[in-house]
Order: structure tokens, then C-alpha cells, then sequence
């Protein structure tokens, strides 16, 4: 299989493994929320923003380098 191919195919699956890494940090949060519990949802934000910020800037870069 061509290098190229190869790299794009391994790129999206690091994609799609960082989306879901970003809803699994990002779901509790919303499910606080939902029920009204702003104080926990917003304690849960504050204890992972390094981790949702880390993904986010990965996820990016992942993206940026499929193009």
C-alpha cells in the first residue's frame, strides 16, 4: 500500500480515537448540566481544562496534517 494512503488511513483513526477521548471528558460534564448540577459540572471542567485543552490542541494537529 502507497506511503501516502498508509498515512492518511492512520491519521483519521488517531482522529477518531481523539473525538471520542474528547466526548469521553467532555460527556459528564454535559450530563451535570443537564440535571442542574452546574457546580459539579463546572468543578469536573476546572479538574480536567488541561486534558480537554490538551486534546483539543491534538486533535488540530492531527487535522491539520491530514490536509
Amino acid at each position: 500500500m502507497d506511503a501516502t494512503v498508509d498515512k492518511i488511513k492512520h491519521l483519521a483513526s488517531l482522529r477518531e480515537r481523539l473525538v471520542e477521548t474528547q466526548k469521553r471528558l467532555l460527556t459528564p460534564i454535559g450530563e451535570f448540566e443537564d440535571v442542574g448540577n452546574k457546580e459539579m459540572a463546572t468543578l469536573i471542567r476546572k479538574t480536567i481544562k488541561k486534558s480537554i485543552e490538551a486534546v483539543d490542541k491534538d486533535l488540530k494537529s492531527v487535522e491539520a496534517k491530514n490536509h
